[in-house]
């Protein structure tokens, strides 16, 4: 039933799960109190949604299908714990900008950014949450791999990085805002492994899920077009710099696990196109199930085998 739901190539289910996701994230967040800044991180959150669920109706990877705004959704709803980080917020949303751009980027024509703007905006993403530099070395790979003929990319890209970043020392050199080198390298040099709690095994079908897909990529790929690789291989690399990523600076803030929300509805997304229906269903209500049970996992008693996991 809910398969059947996400085939329908009408924009009506897109405004729909976006007006379920905004209900159910006020009822999560209901207690947000007076602090300004968490109501801006909310807002912050509703406009990534936007962007996602926009670059899922005219990307052609999808076919059409809601599939992807699903895990999506699924992921950013239930994986948030809280608003309190500003900081990341605002990076994220400028970080998820570029990714959405690069995702199916294979020349410079007919984008809604160019590589200098693709630049800009990573960079301003570092400049709200340094952690995010990790990032910037995606990029410039992505364009390093793509070859020779997205030089040109690679260089405005660049070029991108230092405007921002001379704009940001020639504004702080004329305010006198010198704490601002002192808190950007203090954020990038605290490193902060994340401590991975028994829970994280309610998340383990996920993780096959994305093997099995992974597989089956691998075994069909010379059936894909050409840009279709070329999305799917850039989403396949945002995953491995959001593993390094969260390895690195994942202990800072448990929202951390909101990085792997695009790559990992890329790659199920794909993998559930070609599936039959009741693989379709068993997938997204497993997903579903999978992330409800890792989030409301202090409710669940293990057993105690399990409870006394130590990683």
């Amino acid at each position: 039933m809910l398969s059947k739901i996400l085939n329908i190539n009408q924009n009506f289910v897109s405004f729909l799960l976006y007006f379920l996701s905004a209900i159910l994230i006020f009822v999560r967040f209901s207690y947000l109190g007076e602090d300004f800044s968490d109501w801006i991180s909310l807002v912050l959150l509703f406009i990534n949604i936007a962007l996602v669920l926009v670059y899922s109706n005219f990307a052609s990877f999808f076919k059409g299908t809601h599939y992807f705004e699903l895990f999506f959704i699924s992921i950013i709803i239930l994986l948030s714990t809280n608003f309190n980080n500003l900081a990341f917020f605002s990076g994220f949303l400028f970080l998820n900008i570029v990714i959405l751009q690069l995702l199916d980027e294979r020349d410079m024509t007919d984008k809604i950014l160019s590589p200098f703007d693709i630049g800009f905006f990573m960079m301003i993403a570092v400049f709200m949450y340094p952690p995010f530099w990790i990032f910037l070395v995606f990029l410039l790979l992505h364009y390093t791999i793509l070859g020779r003929l997205q030089i040109q990319g690679l260089i405005l890209s660049i070029l991108g990085v230092l405007t921002i970043a001379l704009l940001i020392g020639e504004l702080s050199f004329l305010f006198d805002f010198k704490g601002i080198y002192n808190h950007f390298i203090t954020e990038v040099q605290n490193i902060s492994i994340p401590n991975i709690k028994p829970y994280y095994l309610w998340l383990t079908p996920i993780g096959l899920f994305l093997i099995i897909s992974l597989i089956d990529y691998v075994s069909n790929i010379n059936r894909h077009s050409v840009e279709k690789k070329i999305t799917y291989f850039n989403g396949l690399m945002f995953l491995v710099f959001a593993i390094i990523f969260y390895i690195i600076y994942g202990g800072k803030t448990e929202n951390s696990l909101l990085l792997f929300s695009i790559p990992i509805a890329l790659i199920l997304t794909n993998y559930i196109l070609y599936t039959k229906l009741i693989y379709k269903e068993i997938i997204l209500w497993t997903f579903i199930a999978s992330v409800l049970l890792f989030k409301y996992s202090y409710l669940i008693e293990l057993p105690e085998v399990l409870s006394n996991i130590s990683f």
